[in-house]
């Protein structure tokens, strides 16, 4: 009985550290959507309020144009745990450098510019959007650990 136990034992081991084949089984990856938008939470310069849930800026005053002076059609989404947010479409039919001008009512126009790239370094999902060189004009962005699109930024407003 003690020989049988031990050739189990054995060929479990033995089975667990094959690495005759090291590919990953994508069939068992859940790739994350890609969703190309920018998400912006505007907050006051404390932080403590949402401008878009107070009130403060109306989501009607909104007009987001791209660095070709084009309009950029953008929708108020939310709530979600950080209040409702701006979310816009970031188009991937050319990579490089783009920019968003946000104008509203209550606050200075801003710019918001990045680069864009294409990447496909995963082995099972992608490719997906990524982001570099994120600035902003006029006020403070908090930095962000992601740098593929869907993006949240949060933006606060004095």
């Amino acid at each position: 009985m003690k020989k049988i136990s031990l050739f189990f034992i054995a060929m479990l081991f033995a089975a667990c550290f094959n690495s005759d084949d090291d590919t990953i089984d994508c069939s068992t990856v859940l790739c994350a959507a890609a969703f190309n938008t920018l998400d912006i939470y505007l907050y006051n310069s404390d932080g403590s309020e949402n401008l878009l849930d107070n009130g403060t800026i109306s989501g009607s005053s909104i007009v987001i144009t791209d660095e070709s002076n084009t309009t950029v059609e953008h929708s108020i989404e939310g709530p979600t745990n950080l209040g409702n947010y701006i979310s816009i479409p970031v188009a991937t039919d050319r990579y490089g450098q783009k920019s968003f001008a946000v104008n509203f009512e209550g606050g200075n126009p801003f710019t918001l510019s990045f680069t864009t790239s294409l990447t496909d370094d995963f082995e099972c999902c992608g490719p997906y959007t990524a982001l570099d060189n994120i600035t902003i004009s006029d006020y403070e962005l908090k930095p962000t650990v992601s740098e593929f699109l869907p993006l949240n930024l949060t933006i606060y407003i004095d």
